[in-house]
């Protein structure tokens, strides 16, 4: 996949560019490579085909193990796929597919992508919560 270059695995605080749609991204590295760009595929669908927004506007944050970071402040909307929230520096509790609002962003926390590309329920509920912050 070509846009593996929006992919920043950086454990402090993180940049968007210029012009960005205000959504993260967040999900789990794995040793697999093609679990990763299986993964990539999957968020690009979601972020594309989904929700008609410019992949390459979103911050796209792979971590690893221990890493934190901490998102800009112009992020208001975030999708967390199997990080908790205490990995962008939120000390919260999520309950799984039910948005948060904290301040001024939305946060969703669901199921890691490796689960959420082979079930489609788990798909569907994800999705649920993303129809409450996006119209589409």
């Amino acid at each position: 996949m070509q846009d593996s270059s929006k992919i920043y695995i950086i454990p402090n605080q993180l940049t968007v560019a210029e012009k960005s749609n205000n959504l993260a991204v967040v999900f789990k590295n794995y040793d697999d490579e093609q679990m990763n760009r299986n993964s990539l595929d999957m968020l690009k669908k979601l972020i594309e085909g989904g929700l008609k927004l410019n992949f390459l506007e979103t911050l796209v944050v792979q971590l690893r193990g221990r890493e934190v970071v901490k998102l800009p402040d112009n992020i208001k909307n975030v999708f967390l796929f199997g990080i908790v929230p205490k990995k962008i520096s939120l000390n919260i509790n999520p309950i799984r597919n039910k948005m948060l609002s904290i301040i001024d962003k939305s946060i969703i926390y669901t199921d890691e992508t490796s689960i959420m590309l082979n079930n489609a329920d788990k798909k569907k509920a994800f999705w649920t919560e993303v129809t409450k912050i996006y119209n589409v």
